[in-house]
């Protein structure tokens, strides 16, 4: 079907754009029910870093099978993919949040194998929560920041 317009580079520019602004639009939505999700799988995998052979392999593994379930339910629920890792400054937001748990997961790891620092588990475990809940949300703002999303 041609449309009278379908040879106007302008016409079609900005249709490319509105599209993208709908999709950008959605995607600034955020939800606290992800983000409180997100951040209780993400505490689980660092606390459960102080478990004994097999249980904090099993805190990985089983946390990151369940991010990959989050990933999907979030993308079927709204018809698109997002790996976090643009634009250009989400990315930056997305790479700390990744150093974070590692640092973390090592920390929770080292602390488990230490008869004096019980407590540093559980703590650590706090710190993951409010540190994925904290990530979560300044994803999201740079996001709509960069995205020039409403949200």
């Amino acid at each position: 079907m041609n449309h009278p317009d379908s040879n106007d580079p302008a016409a079609a520019l900005a249709s490319i754009r509105e599209a993208q602004a709908v999709v950008h639009d959605k995607l600034a939505q955020g939800s606290w029910r992800y983000d409180l999700i997100y951040s209780f799988i993400a505490a689980v995998m660092v606390g459960g870093q102080a478990a004994p052979l097999p249980f904090n392999v099993l805190a990985s593994g089983v946390g990151a099978l369940s991010l990959a379930l989050l990933m999907r339910a979030w993308s079927e629920k709204n018809g698109i993919t997002v790996l976090g890792t643009s634009p250009k400054k989400a990315r930056w937001v997305a790479y700390g949040v990744g150093a974070l748990f590692l640092i973390l997961m090592g920390l929770a790891l080292y602390a488990g194998r230490r008869d004096d620092l019980v407590w540093a588990p559980y703590a650590l475990t706090v710190i993951a929560f409010v540190g994925a809940l904290v990530f979560s949300r300044l994803w999201l703002r740079v996001y709509r920041t960069e995205a020039g999303a409403k949200g």
